[in-house]
């Protein structure tokens, strides 16, 4: 029995893509990153166009209905889609000193960003009203004391 013939070559084979990076017979000769860059254009190029799924042309009638929307209601879908991004541009910086937040963005009650400085309500003037908050939840959750309950006791 000759050893030579069972050894597999000692060189490392480069990635097929030529990015410098050693291949792996397993995935393909293709390094990891190659590789999982190779199944995930491969699973989204699945999911857009399907190899199994036939496509069938849809009849087109003479007398079709086709009914258009109003300019009121394309209008407020428009401005409904315009607000989205605002709100997202807010969490991003902060209200009081313009700071860019990042990942530390503190949300106030008075639906406000801020910065680490002026999270408090106190450093950025926050004009939402405490007081009857806690007041409220107070009233919720504690029970009434009347005079018949405490003779019970």
């Amino acid at each position: 029995m000759n050893s030579e013939h069972n050894e597999q070559p000692t060189e490392p084979m480069l990635c097929k893509n030529d990015c410098g990076f050693y291949g792996n017979p397993a995935n393909d000769n293709l390094c990891s990153k190659c590789y999982k860059d190779q199944i995930k254009h491969q699973s989204t190029a699945n999911a857009f166009f399907p190899k199994e799924a036939t496509f069938t042309k849809p009849s087109v009638s003479p007398t079709a209905d086709y009914s258009f929307k109003s300019e009121e209601t394309t209008s407020k879908a428009v401005v409904e889609e315009e607000k989205e991004p605002e709100s997202q541009e807010a969490a991003d910086r902060c209200k009081k000193c313009d700071k860019q937040l990042g990942i530390l963005g503190f949300k106030c009650r008075c639906s406000s960003y801020f910065c680490a400085q002026h999270r408090q309500a106190s450093a950025h003037d926050c004009q939402f009203d405490y007081k009857s908050l806690y007041r409220s939840d107070l009233m919720n959750k504690n029970q009434k004391v009347v005079r018949d309950k405490l003779e019970r006791i």
